[in-house]
């Protein structure tokens, strides 16, 4: 944690510890428990890296297929310094999933954090084909980003409707409500002409042959 913290120091970190190692430790409660749902073997257990952008707080928050890692932006961990309560009751602050102005579901952060870990492990297996349990091949942020839409086409391609699907199978075994199931619902009802689609035929249909945007 010494050099890891003299890393994330440098890139501009203003989260206290306390806080740094509760972020990382639900994250690493949702990688564990997509691992023993997809029996990962131990040589391909997911790791962590931190991304020094200091501006931008989405920038390659997930798993980045270059690096077989979770990334995590330094302005997403500051964004939690920015909560009026301290660690630890930001955990329980609300944040929201979905698409602005149209569907969003609330959950409280913490879970937010362990959910980030199951979805993340699963994109990890769909890139690296190490479960069987899983089977989206996870396309590139290059792939979608070059389009139009490109939150949409994320959204409803089949590689994030597994990994929502997954996460949602996971919780539900361990007694817990699902996490994804009404965003689903919302996003086969109203994008149903792509919905769980492959990227090319989600941008083949997008470009005159149909479907919502």
């Amino acid at each position: 944690m010494k050099k890891q913290w003299q890393i994330l120091e440098k890139g501009g970190i203003v989260l206290d510890r306390d806080s740094l190692e509760a972020f990382f430790g639900h994250i690493e409660r949702g990688v564990s428990l997509a691992q023993d749902y997809l029996q990962y073997p131990l040589i391909n257990k997911l790791s962590f890296s931190v991304n020094e952008d200091k501006f931008d707080i989405s920038s390659n928050f997930g798993y980045d297929i270059n690096t077989k890692t979770l990334t995590v932006p330094i302005a997403r961990l500051n964004s939690i310094a920015k909560f009026d309560d301290p660690y630890p009751a930001w955990l329980n602050k609300p944040i929201y999933g979905g698409i602005p102005s149209e569907f969003l579901i609330e959950m409280p952060f913490m879970k937010w954090l362990i959910y980030a870990g199951i979805e993340e492990s699963i994109h990890y297996s769909q890139h690296t084909g190490i479960s069987p349990k899983v089977k989206s091949r996870l396309p590139s942020d290059k792939e979608i980003s070059a389009y139009k839409n490109s939150r949409i086409i994320r959204l409803v391609s089949e590689a994030e409707v597994e990994a929502r699907n997954l996460v949602d199978v996971i919780l539900k075994t361990m007694g817990q409500e699902p996490a994804w199931e009404k965003l689903d619902f919302h996003l086969k009802n109203y994008y149903s002409r792509i919905y769980n689609r492959s990227v090319e035929q989600i941008v083949s249909i997008m470009n005159g042959r149909g479907g919502k945007e």
